[in-house]
């Protein structure tokens, strides 16, 4: 039965729509560049959303962030998108990934925040590939999530199915060139962030089975990345940063 739900779901539900549905934000300009399901596109400066918490309801809440457009009243709700965020259970994932978010846009440290960075989905101009979207689907967070495969995989192939159907029968959302324009990456951005920086064994590392020498090293790089946004933050609020 829930085969099938997942069959469902992805087939009527994720086919002949969008492959994905991409926010910009241009920390250069203070927009926030929005491609909505109906194909329009949302531009907004970033210091005129107002963005909260949302959550599901239900014995295991999922936790988004949605971002308003306000009337001028400062209180009428006019439009509303949500971030591609969703986590089950507690919040506290949320307000890091929020703070991602605010530090780009608001603090001196795009550098150190592209360290933390460990995954891009291929999909920028083009399709996800069947084997991406199973890897997304199995990805663990260590090994002790092994003992789930077995009843895990199934499912995962199944999904991963009907996934790459509603990818060969959507569209890719292509910008309109006012928004391209505004967002064009200087040629001697230092700051690179892409699939080009993607761990090399990408099974390993979705499946957390990592050599121990590449573990260790990204783990490195982002603690001390890590560490240096926190001694910024705590040096311009004059407080220590938890």
């Amino acid at each position: 039965m829930l085969a099938v739900v997942v069959l469902k779901r992805f087939l009527l539900k994720e086919s002949f729509c969008k492959t994905h549905y991409p926010i910009r934000f241009n920390r250069k300009n203070q927009m926030i560049y929005v491609y909505q399901v109906n194909g329009q596109v949302l531009s907004a400066p970033w210091t005129e959303v107002f963005f909260t918490r949302a959550s599901t309801g239900g014995a295991i809440p999922e936790w988004g962030i949605d971002g308003h457009i306000l009337a001028q009243d400062g209180e009428t709700v006019v439009n509303t998108f949500s971030l591609a965020v969703s986590i089950a259970g507690s919040s506290k994932l949320l307000s890091e990934y929020w703070e991602f978010i605010r530090c780009y846009m608001e603090e001196d440290c795009v550098e150190d925040l592209a360290e933390l960075v460990a995954l891009c989905p291929p999909v920028e101009n083009r399709r996800e590939s069947f084997t991406f979207g199973l890897q997304y689907l199995l990805k663990v967070r260590s090994r002790l999530e092994w003992i789930w495969m077995p009843m895990k995989l199934p499912l995962a192939l199944l999904a991963g199915v009907a996934r790459w159907v509603a990818m060969q029968t959507s569209a890719i959302p292509q910008w309109p060139q006012a928004v391209q324009d505004a967002c064009v990456t200087e040629p001697d951005d230092p700051v690179n962030v892409s699939t080009a920086n993607n761990p090399r064994h990408l099974w390993r590392y979705v499946l957390a089975n990592e050599a121990r020498e590449e573990y260790e090293a990204r783990y490195a790089r982002q603690t001390a990345a890590n560490n240096r946004i926190r001694a910024k933050l705590a040096e311009r609020y004059g407080k220590k940063m938890a």
